[in-house]
């Protein structure tokens, strides 16, 4: 953790539009807590979600095989 917050203080010294490493460092802390959860372990950081718009990126529970599975994610133009 040590290391991916200096690494977000490097890359985001200033921050941009909004984010910054403090609110990237809460992130990361907020997921290390999440899948030390996953793993059985106890929380460490026991910092709440700053990016909650990130859930659906980070709350998919089943992985899937592309190559098995159907796209439903195209669309079709039925006109002709």
């Amino acid at each position: 953790m040590e290391l991916e917050k200096a690494y977000n203080k490097d890359m985001l010294p200033k921050g941009i539009l909004g984010l910054n490493a403090d609110y990237v460092n809460q992130y990361v802390m907020h997921m290390t807590d999440r899948r030390l959860q996953e793993l059985g372990f106890e929380p460490e950081y026991n910092v709440p979600n700053p990016a909650k718009w990130m859930a659906a990126a980070n709350d998919t529970l089943e992985l899937v095989n592309f190559f098995e599975s159907t796209n439903t994610s195209y669309e079709v133009n039925t006109t002709k």
